[in-house]
Formats: structure tokens, sequence, C-alpha cells
């Protein structure tokens, strides 16, 4: 996320945010960077824990992480060190799995989806994998950065491809809620120092007349235009 940002929490299904006073952890971790130890030893201290576990790739699918997974490592079985999680802390951490994409390709990713039309077989994945391992909820950060410093190159987002993930979003929490699983957006708001109007900013982008921050600044404000919306939407109901 960018400088200047404010992260909201959107979920899309009430009456299942947990209550007990302790922390929530979210951990974009890994392997022997998260060790089930560490996570027994502290479970009285958090109550959620948030692995790097699932990423879009360039198919427009869902792939789990894996040791030769392209931005998103893990070593060893992704799935079953969550599902390891409740049997090592008897259930009293509850498991979030991550869905992150912050590579760049996070746009060129979605499109080829919404292309290829496999946005559900996205869903049932994730929905299926939810069921066959008992998460407590799905957190999805997929976020439009580019790090190529030359914008020219940079797919950014319009206000159509954002109105799709809205669309996608709230058919996937709707899945999720008929397995009495939460689904937990991350988004993000920006103050950008340039007036985005709409899909303007990507002209300006295309032709090098903005800096790289300022793409990337209406990059967010525009892929997390309607956070209300969401929160609002069937898949809370």
């Amino acid at each position: 996320m960018t400088q200047g940002s404010v992260l909201l929490l959107v979920f899309l299904q009430f009456g299942l945010i947990w209550t007990q006073p302790r922390g929530i952890v979210n951990s974009y971790c890994g392997g022997s960077a998260c060790p089930l130890s560490i996570i027994q030893q502290d479970r009285k201290l958090i109550n959620s824990v948030s692995v790097l576990s699932y990423r879009l790739n360039s198919s427009g699918l869902i792939e789990a992480c894996s040791a030769t997974t392209q931005s998103c490592t893990f070593d060893g079985i992704v799935q079953e060190f969550n599902k390891n999680i409740h049997v090592t802390t008897q259930g009293e951490v509850r498991v979030v799995p991550l869905i992150f994409n912050n590579d760049g390709t996070t746009i060129a990713n979605f499109r080829t989806m919404i292309k290829q039309k496999t946005s559900q077989n996205v869903i049932d994945y994730i929905t299926n994998e939810a069921k066959m391992y008992g998460y407590n909820a799905i957190s999805m950060d997929w976020e439009p950065s580019c790090w190529d410093k030359d914008v020219t190159k940079c797919l950014f987002p319009s206000f159509q491809d954002a109105g799709m993930y809205n669309t996608f979003l709230q058919r996937l929490g709707s899945s999720l809620k008929k397995i009495g699983v939460p689904l937990v957006v991350c988004a993000d708001h920006e103050t950008c120092t340039i007036q985005c109007n709409g899909d303007r900013y990507l002209e300006r982008c295309k032709t090098g007349n903005a800096t790289w921050a300022e793409c990337n600044c209406c990059a967010f404000q525009t892929w997390f235009h309607a956070p209300s919306p969401l929160a609002s939407s069937v898949a809370s109901r």
C-alpha cells in the first residue's frame, strides 16, 4: 500500500466479527517466518492469524502458495499449515488465510479472469478450500500496484475494472456465506496529490504525464472507490 493511505477492513458478512479482548494478527508470512510453535505459545494473546496462502495467477485462476509460486512463496503445504493452526492451538486461534496480489500483475490477472470467464471457478475454488480446511474467514487483498517506474508500461484499473471487482467480491461473499465463512476485504483509501478525475488519470499515466506515485495513488483510489456498497451488499445479509 502507498503512503497517505487508510486501510479499511470491509466485512461482507456481519454477525461473525469476533469480540474477544485479543488482537488480530495479520501476518504476510510463510514457512519458517510463521512457526506453529510461536502461534501456539501466543495463543492467549491473539485470536486470529492471517497467513499469505493464495494468489490470482496469470491464467485467471487461484493457486496456493508454494516453494515455487511467484510472489507467494511458502515452504510446505500452506493448506495443511493453516489447518494445523487449529490443531496446535486447540481451536483458540482462528484461521483467516490471505489471498494476496501486489506484485504488479493484479490488474492483468484480474482482466484475464474476466476475459476467460473463470471467476466462478475462482469462487468455487476458494469456497471449497474454506470448507475442506475449516477456515474461519477468508481475507482478500488484491492491490492494483505497479512497480515499474516507467508508468507507461503499467496496467492501472479503470472504473469498469473496479465495478467488476465489486461484483466479484459480492458473489464471493455470498458463496462463502452459504457455508458460514465471512469474507474480509482489505480496502485502501487514498488522498492523492493530483485530481484523478475518474478514468482520466489513465491517459496521463499512459502518456507519461503523471509520476509513478501519482499513478499508483489514483489506481488505489479508483480500485477501492466504493467500500461502503461492498459492506452493505447482499453478501452481508
